[in-house]
């Protein structure tokens, strides 16, 4: 009897050592599917990056790649990034002034090497011009240049128009669309052709969304720019989440007050060396009626839209932190994203805009 219930328990021990084993050698299957929901998970959530305002041609970083995008582009690779987006103002040009070929392709030069390192491990760089980049024929022949320059890595996104001016392309059940809204009349409004470009012609986006140099909202104005207004609309009926511009210098969240409460970020300038070293980004002071609605007067403010706190000067209205870029994540699971404005400390170590 006793050699019988010895037996029966050794048979018991080695059946439940196999059900607690699988082909894989782990030792809880759970675990296992648990794990690779996660790893889905993730692999549904992915990023980009939003940069503006480069400004290479500026008085001291005219003959190099400036401190301050040149720790965005090593920051953009260490997250791993899907592509970076510059909203205009690569360049310096000036409408009163004309420059010669040789000067805009020695400015080409240095934005070509600002995002080799991007390039050469074939993440797209893409980009829309801004009022800086366009003022005379000279200045539009370098920046088509450089468009072709980064082609090669822009064909994996099927790019769809008439870059670097007018296109569009759809990225992971997302849509994109690229404006030249630049305040020089390059941007010629019409309904259908921007309805293409939002993605109407695409049924299976889950999210949009557009770039341009000018802000629809002025935070310098304080106030919506009339001209956009049928813009706007537009991007309200084919349900735009968000509009992502620079051009102010200063970072700005804007929620329009149309049925599908559009969101715009402005980003501000990527131009000039790391905090403390050389030339840093120039920036402008908000509009009075903002600063009044949003900040004390201590100068510590609270974001339109996000609701978080940042600082200005109180004198003059300008943002403590001059730089910066957009670090945004998307989720196609949730069918969301997030923008976290970012900056980079005088070590290059990247910090949030925002104050704790």
């Amino acid at each position: 009897m006793n050699t019988l219930k010895l037996l029966m328990f050794l048979i018991l021990i080695v059946v439940l050592a196999t059900c607690s084993s699988n082909k894989t050698g782990l030792r809880n299957p759970a675990n296992t599917q648990f794990d690779a929901q996660i790893t889905e998970s993730d692999s549904k959530k992915w990023k980009f990056v939003v940069v503006s305002d480069i400004h290479v041609s500026g008085p001291t970083n005219k003959r190099k790649v400036a401190g301050f995008i040149k720790a965005i582009v090593d920051q953009a690779l260490a997250e791993k990034v899907e592509f970076v987006i510059v909203t205009g103002d690569l360049f310096r040009a000036n409408k009163g002034k004309r420059n010669s070929a040789k000067t805009v392709n020695s400015w080409k030069s240095i934005v070509d090497q600002a995002f080799r390192k991007l390039i050469e491990e074939k993440v797209p760089v893409i980009f829309i011009p801004g009022n800086h980049d366009i003022p005379h024929t000279e200045h539009r022949a370098g920046l088509e240049a450089t468009w072709k320059g980064f082609q090669e890595t822009a064909k994996q996104l099927n790019v769809r128009g008439k870059p670097p001016y007018y296109y569009w392309f759809e990225h992971k059940e997302a849509n994109f669309c690229f404006l030249s809204l630049t305040d020089t009349g390059t941007f010629k409004y019409d309904r259908e052709k921007l309805e293409v470009c939002l993605g109407s012609e695409n049924p299976g986006k889950k999210q949009s969304f557009a770039f341009g140099h000018v802000p629809i909202f002025s935070a310098v104005m304080g106030k919506m720019k009339a001209r956009y207004a049928k813009i706007l609309d537009t991007f309200s009926r084919q349900h735009l989440n968000a509009y992502f511009c620079g051009h102010e210098h200063l970072y700005w969240e804007w929620q329009a007050d149309v049925p599908s409460d559009v969101k715009q970020f402005m980003v501000n300038s990527a131009m000039g060396d790391l905090p403390g070293q050389r030339e840093s980004a120039y920036v402008f002071p908000i509009a009075k009626k903002l600063f009044n609605a949003n900040c004390d007067s201590n100068g510590e403010c609270v974001m339109p839209v996000s609701k978080k706190r940042f600082l200005v000067n109180p004198k003059t209205r300008e943002q403590n932190i001059s730089q910066g870029f957009l670090m945004v994540e998307v989720d196609n699971i949730n069918n969301s994203y997030v923008v976290q404005p970012k900056t980079f400390d005088e070590n290059g170590i990247m910090r949030d805009f925002f104050i704790e």
